[in-house]
């Protein structure tokens, strides 16, 4: 079979033709550039000859180019940031896990005032495998170190999530280290997400969901550095699968110690921490925080907002002129209403009292919403109507 392509518009890059395919064989897929020369639609055809036959046959294309330069991009629905959010407490450091606990009540305003759509459990860095023992699982749950029939987890319809979360995070005063050789905060994690008992069991409760980012949050009591087993390279490709590794975005694992290396918002540089914790901080990303730090509280806010970020942004199919976007908000552009519609809303990028709904990215070609002034409801479709930047 013998392939040729014939088009006053468009060019097929690959494969180079024309082509000859013996039998059993296939082709690359084709890319066709399409640069049309006048308003209107353009044909084309790839022409097919095969020893079936004398004359070929032609499998046709068509691309139109519009009247004007312009590009419209919808999006429906807003986006209600759903996060599953795991402790993993330093079972040996009671005191820091009473610290953090403190924070509770921030960590929760923070999430219900965002509209954030939380779950959030508890687990150890006990893994031993001898009762008591969370072994991955949230507590509480049968033979952990807070004992019970099915796990805590906490959402935002619990009226007393805060104080909830503060007790989880105790674990019943539990001071113990009995696993060798250290603390297994990454098995630990894993053993709750991936593959170990707390993984089986976290998921038949619905801990874990599809949809969902995911954030890790690894409580150590001091500057010990993390003694699992395998190394940080292995558990972060374990960690990225939870959510694919085509989404890295959806999950983070932060670190909170007294490191008394912190800044503002108790943010610290990961190069001052632990060798295997660095490692993984800059495999997966999220935060580091240093609790001696009277604001450290601020910069697991600062991770809400980071997700919230994901959940806010629209990226476009073409490259703007930046000056000629338009957004309409829950209606098309003026001139493209069709019969009995009305047009949408049009939503400048600033308000009258300078503050900002939305602003575009060049860097990343997308709109980001500025949330506190302007946010989608699921309900919504945005309407971004621009001229194309080249044509």
């Amino acid at each position: 079979m013998t392939l040729t392509a014939s088009s006053d518009a468009a060019t097929i890059t690959t494969p180079v033709l024309p082509l000859t395919l013996q039998s059993g064989q296939s082709s690359q897929p084709f890319q066709l550039d399409f640069k049309p020369t006048a308003v209107g639609s353009s044909f084309g055809a790839v022409l097919v000859q095969t020893d079936l036959q004398q004359t070929p046959f032609g499998v046709f294309f068509q691309g139109t180019a519009p009247a004007k330069n312009s590009w419209t991009d919808h999006f429906t629905g807003g986006s209600s940031l759903a996060v599953d959010i795991l402790w993993v407490m330093d079972i040996a450091d009671l005191s820091e896990r009473d610290t953090v606990g403190v924070a509770a009540q921030d960590f929760m305003a923070a999430l219900i005032n965002d509209g954030i759509d939380f779950q959030m459990g508890v687990t150890s860095s006990d893994v031993c495998g001898a009762d008591p023992a969370e072994n991955g699982r949230i507590v509480a749950c049968p033979g952990c170190h807070i004992d019970g029939e099915t796990p805590t987890i906490l959402t935002a319809a619990d009226a007393t999530a805060a104080t909830d979360l503060q007790t989880l995070m105790h674990l019943s005063g539990a001071k113990n280290e009995t696993c060798a050789p250290g603390k297994q905060f990454f098995e630990a994690a894993e053993e709750a997400m991936v593959s170990g008992q707390g993984a089986t069991y976290n998921g038949l409760n619905g801990f874990i969901r599809s949809g969902a980012a995911l954030a890790v949050i690894t409580v150590n009591g001091d500057n010990t550095d993390d003694g699992s087993t395998q190394t940080p390279q292995w558990y972060a490709s374990k960690f990225l699968g939870v959510k694919g590794i085509a989404h890295p975005e959806l999950f983070s694992w932060s670190y909170l110690n007294p490191s008394q290396y912190g800044g503002p918002g108790g943010h610290q540089p990961f190069n001052g921490l632990p060798r295997r914790v660095q490692e993984m901080l800059d495999l997966v990303g999220g935060e580091a925080l240093d609790t001696t730090q009277t604001d450290w509280a601020q910069g697991l806010i600062d991770l809400w907002n980071a997700l919230l970020l994901e959940y806010t942004t629209y990226p476009l199919s073409g490259t703007p002129d930046p000056a000629s976007i338009q957004v309409y908000l829950d209606g098309p552009p003026p001139d493209q209403t069709g019969s009995g519609q009305s047009p949408g809303v049009l939503v400048p990028s600033t308000n009258t009292d300078n503050t900002v709904n939305w602003h575009y990215d060049a860097a990343n070609n997308r709109l980001d919403l500025n949330p506190p002034v302007f946010s989608l409801a699921l309900t919504d479709v945005l309407y971004v109507e621009y001229n194309l930047a080249c044509p």
